[in-house]
């Protein structure tokens, strides 16, 4: 197995929770990722839910998911003597991530002409909400919001949901995981680096542009509505007026209470009616008007209905067995158990045991989702704060164990932070 395609790539990770999981990617991918956070440790040390319920810096399920495979430099970053060690690693970086919120000291960091004019060679990824607004601060609420998403999630008689899961953050990360990829190369074609910025706005908006689209208004007069269980509604141009047409309704509940997806693949539709018959009795479907695919488009709230009664008439597992078994298109809706003890992410090897010696014991990680026979994606746990410092400034700030010393009397920098426990101060 030769090494990994960033194998030798240094990456400087200054972001915050809008770009981890970029960072995170490029580490997976065989870069060499330092986290530089704040001798307290970053924001996502500190947020919940913690392993054993019990609160602590190394505890953080959301640390030891999005800074896996990374080294932590613990810097007293709200001092310019920090940003002045940055400045000294950046020159044995390739590419650096700029955080979505940036202090005073990261804006002067980040200024453009500066960092152009000191550091040329090396790719820069700021992150920023909108390009006309890059000081604007965000959250990832606002972000689903400005971006679409937000309005096409519910139901069209109630107030829009929020999508879980930091949707707008995760969107980010993809795009600036992306352009750093596109900075190392061109890097390696052109010997120089460059400066791309991400959107956080556009990102969100990238993944439903066929619903967020303005010029759906300006062109028809309609834009897309929210539709439930249905999906949404989408304006169409036929027969010189704008019409709204649905998606089908895919989702239905079993009698246990779970979920499952369910769509009938057209030259499948006589398995589905004679399983229909065997466990409802029904034959209403089986009228010869049925046979026409346009008239079953047309009356498909009759077909939804039979769904429903046969899926509520059993288990969701035996849905999704007999489903399958007559080939029709037939999944469960997976709760995060099911997730995490699917067959099939076990039969990829997507969850790997990794030892922790912060915490003393071995925590499940989910690996990459690429698999590729010329490489295998790197795993490895989330460092403890401070874990690395005195290695980087020696390695990457070139300074000696005098200076490094200096450093960590003068509160600049530390070492672990005195956190070995990982407990959260009071």
């Amino acid at each position: 197995m030769v090494n990994p395609p960033l194998h030798g790539v240094k990456v400087l990770d200054l972001g915050d929770e809008a770009t981890a999981l970029a960072a995170r990617f490029l580490a997976e991918l065989g870069a060499e990722v330092v986290r530089a956070e704040a001798m307290t440790g970053d924001r996502l040390r500190r947020r919940g839910p913690f392993v054993g319920g019990r609160p602590g810096l190394e505890r953080s399920l959301p640390h030891l998911l999005y800074n896996a495979g990374k080294r932590s430099l613990a810097l007293a970053l709200d001092t310019a003597d920090a940003w002045e060690l940055l400045d000294r690693i950046t020159t044995a970086v390739d590419v650096v991530i700029a955080p979505l919120e940036k202090s005073p000291l990261a804006h002067r960091f980040f200024a453009e002409d500066r960092l152009a004019a000191v550091h040329p060679q090396v790719g820069v990824v700021d992150a920023v909400f909108r390009r006309d607004r890059p000081e604007q601060q965000v959250t990832d609420l606002v972000a689903v919001a400005a971006g679409g998403l937000l309005y096409c999630n519910g139901f069209p008689d109630r107030p829009p949901e929020r999508p879980a899961g930091n949707l707008a953050y995760k969107q980010l990360s993809l795009v600036a995981c992306a352009a750093a990829v596109a900075l190392i190369v061109s890097r390696r074609l052109e010997g120089r680096g460059g400066r791309a910025v991400v959107g956080l706005q556009e990102a969100v908006m990238s993944t439903i542009i066929q619903a967020a689209n303005q010029n759906l208004w300006r062109w028809q007069g309609a834009i897309a509505r929210r539709a439930g269980l249905l999906g949404l509604e989408y304006p169409v141009l036929g027969q010189g007026r704008v019409a709204l047409i649905r998606s089908g309704r895919t989702t239905y509940q079993c009698q246990d209470g779970l979920w499952v997806s369910f769509s009938i693949w057209p030259p499948r539709w006589g398995n589905f009616l004679q399983w229909l018959e065997e466990v409802t009795g029904s034959t209403e479907l089986m009228a010869e008007c049925w046979q026409d695919p346009v008239y079953r488009t047309v009356h498909r709230d009759k077909i939804e209905a039979a769904v429903a009664q046969l899926c509520a008439a059993l288990p969701r597992d035996e849905v999704v067995r007999r489903g399958q078994e007559l080939g029709l298109l037939v999944l469960p809706v997976n709760t995060v158990a099911d997730i995490a003890a699917d067959p099939h992410l076990e039969a990829r090897g997507f969850y790997r045991d990794v030892w922790h010696p912060a915490l003393g014991r071995h925590i499940r990680l989910p690996r990459s989702a690429i698999r590729s026979s010329a490489f295998e994606a790197e795993l490895r746990p989330a460092p403890r704060l401070g874990e690395h410092t005195r290695e980087v400034l020696l390695e990457l700030a070139g300074l000696t164990e005098t200076d490094v010393a200096a450093l960590l009397e003068r509160g600049v920098a530390a070492t672990l932070a005195g956190q070995e426990e990982g407990e959260i101060d009071p």
